[in-house]
């Protein structure tokens, strides 16, 4: 796999499938929950500035979790 330059870098991201982008309903929740999870992590870094980024990564993601139930049921 060739790389990519650091301008392209921007604007690339991962999803966790191969088929990814065949789905714009699919590739939109991702992009979605992306970056409510990074809006969550910052006010969690806010209110707790002593976690490391594993503890609220984890706890962000905990959270985003019961959210995404809460939708589904």
């Amino acid at each position: 796999m060739r790389r990519l330059d650091v301008g392209r870098r921007r604007t690339v991201w991962a999803m966790g499938s191969d088929a990814a982008n065949g789905h714009i309903g699919y590739a939109t929740i991702n992009i979605l929950f992306l970056r409510e999870h990074n809006r969550i992590a910052r006010e969690l870094e806010q209110a707790h500035c002593d976690w490391d980024d594993e503890r609220l990564f984890q706890t962000t993601r905990s959270i985003l979790t019961v959210v995404l139930l809460k939708l589904t049921i």
